[in-house]
């Protein structure tokens, strides 16, 4: 009688390489300054021409891409959940549980625009850091609010969550700065 053998196909450890070359160049500055949605149908377009404003302009003008410039935010940095381990292993990490919260000070006529985000159920998120975007590629959920306070000089802002799972670190790319604005938005539409 033979006994069969499983072998998993992901015991492999990857060598890849810490990137010390330039270490000074190397520093990204924080803070969540630009974020956005993108439908996943059209995700792997952007991503293949992510340096192309062409590219971004359709994706507004189709509705394909929802880009809200020049907020102020936090990222978690995607936090690991883990699950047993096997063998050896005390533990793994099965997936990375990611959230973005932004405040948006657009806050008038921008109602129904963040009701259209809750609700929608195809769309991944991306945010932009000081010279970096990166990119979900698993669906969001955006929990939007805009909290008033009792102080007559505060300004009223929308205060968004968004949240996701990813079965590994955000993958970082270079931004175009010049997409990164109203005036380019509103020439898409």
């Amino acid at each position: 009688m033979s006994a069969t053998q499983y072998y998993p196909d992901n015991c492999e450890d990857l060598d890849e390489v810490y990137d010390c070359i330039n270490c000074d160049e190397l520093v990204e500055k924080a803070r969540v300054r630009h974020v956005g949605t993108v439908k996943t149908s059209y995700l792997a377009t952007l991503l293949a021409g992510l340096l192309d404003s062409a590219v971004w302009a359709t994706g507004i003008a189709n509705g394909d891409i929802k880009l809200i410039p020049d907020v102020i935010g936090t990222w978690n940095g995607g936090v690991p959940k883990e699950e047993a381990g096997y063998g050896d292993q005390t533990s793994s990490i099965s997936a990375y549980e990611h959230e973005v919260a932004f405040k948006d000070q657009r806050y008038k006529g921008n109602d129904t625009f963040y009701d259209s985000l809750a609700k929608a159920k195809n769309n991944v998120f991306f945010f932009a850091t000081e010279t970096l975007i990166h990119f979900g590629t698993k669906p969001v959920t955006i929990l939007p609010k805009s909290p008033v306070s009792d102080n007559t000089t505060d300004k009223v802002n929308w205060d968004v969550m968004a949240k996701w799972s990813e079965k590994s670190l955000l993958k970082q790319h270079d931004r175009l700065d010049a997409i990164l604005n109203c005036a380019f938005i509103a020439a898409q539409l």
